[in-house]
């Protein structure tokens, strides 16, 4: 066939009937197979370079209407999932760190995150079966406070009012089989239930507000939101002489609920090794939940315990809430009291650098007689 240059192609060789010596085709000629259906044989001699290897390698056919449509379409859905993933990732972070934010509180201050409160009714504290009792997750204060109704009456609570300025309301309550409940309610003025759990995380001070029972008390952090408390009580004197110190581990668990609530899960750790075997109790489970109403932090602390006989006699089980109890029932109310030494402080500095005018003065001096 003729080549697409329109060059005739060479004749073929001869025969002779001298056989020559076989020798290399100087110019050998190259054939090009068309793709199917065609299937046609074409001559490549002759063929400038530029276009041997579109011949050799062709391009792949023009695509269809059809399938330009539907590579566009695979575009834009490509690019629709990568922004739709990229808001989804924008959402979730501003869903966590809005209430971070409001709240000013570090990701690592809490175990577990929860929107609202559990709606989920607690089983009811039943008298001789304490130790079926559980505090749940992220409770309400008020929900764990029924509870109880059915082992003590509202009208148990009693204030307290101390030199060192506690202030607040307590109830303990005997439950049988050595099991005391011990209870705790208060309010801190003016601040913020991060600030108060920061408080309550706060080795010095409650070292510093409960230093007729601990000798000594230090807490880290072991995870995120869990902390290991390790405290040191002085000796108690009790009906049958005195007791040596005593050390027991707790383990304090936090928990985040909404933008500014908390609930703080206290347990005795009884396989630590730092455990003496002369401690207050044996069983220790103590709730402490911070609400924020208003300006102002409402702390309700419920603690369950079960008594340790060689060091409680059996005869002042009622009193040893106060002892056993020390962070559950009265021990907890010095929180009221810290924040409202802060909150005079805070006045006091106020009228340190700004000095009252007589305007303030006049002022004053009207609203007194206002209410009068």
């Amino acid at each position: 066939p003729p080549s697409p240059s329109g060059r005739p192609l060479p004749p073929p060789p001869q025969c002779s009937t001298t056989p020559s010596p076989p020798h290399p085709d100087p110019h050998p000629v190259e054939y090009h197979r068309h793709p199917p259906p065609c299937g046609r044989v074409v001559p490549l001699r002759g063929v400038p370079s530029s276009c041997l290897a579109s011949l050799r390698h062709p391009p792949p056919p023009h695509p269809s209407y059809k399938e330009a449509a539907f590579a566009v379409q695979r575009k834009r859905t490509k690019r629709m999932m990568i922004t739709t993933s990229a808001r989804c990732a924008l959402v979730l972070f501003a869903t966590m760190a809005i209430p971070l934010a409001d709240a000013k509180v570090r990701m690592n201050t809490y175990d577990k995150y929860r929107r609202s409160y559990n709606t989920d009714p607690l089983k009811r504290l039943k008298f001789g079966h304490a130790d079926e009792f559980s505090f749940g997750r992220f409770q309400t204060g008020e929900a764990i406070e029924r509870a109880m109704n059915d082992c003590r009456s509202t009208k148990s609570f009693k204030h307290y009012n101390s030199k060192d300025g506690r202030e607040g309301t307590y109830c303990s309550t005997r439950l049988g089989d050595d099991w005391v409940l011990a209870e705790s309610k208060q309010i801190a003025k003016n601040c913020r239930p991060d600030e108060v759990l920061d408080a309550y995380l706060d080795g010095e001070n409650q070292k510093r507000w409960n230093k007729d029972k601990v000798k000594d008390i230090g807490i880290k952090r072991t995870g995120f939101g869990v902390y290991r408390q390790e405290m040191v009580l002085k000796p108690q004197r009790v009906l049958t002489g005195k007791t040596t110190v005593m050390r027991y581990t707790q383990v304090i668990r936090v928990d985040m609920i909404g933008k500014r609530g908390f609930n703080a899960f206290v347990e005795l750790d009884a396989n630590s090794k730092t455990n003496t075997a002369q401690r207050p109790f044996d069983v220790l489970a103590v709730n402490v939940s911070l609400e924020q109403v208003g300006e102002d932090v409402n702390i309700y602390a419920a603690g369950l315990m079960r008594v340790n006989r060689s060091v409680v006699p059996n005869l002042i089980v009622f009193d040893a809430s106060g002892i056993a109890g020390a962070m559950a029932g009265k021990g907890t109310l010095w929180l009221s009291s810290h924040f409202a030494k802060r909150e005079a402080d805070r006045k006091r500095e106020q009228q340190a650098t700004h000095p009252l005018t007589a305007r303030d003065v006049m002022k004053s001096v009207a609203q007194v007689i206002f209410r009068i």
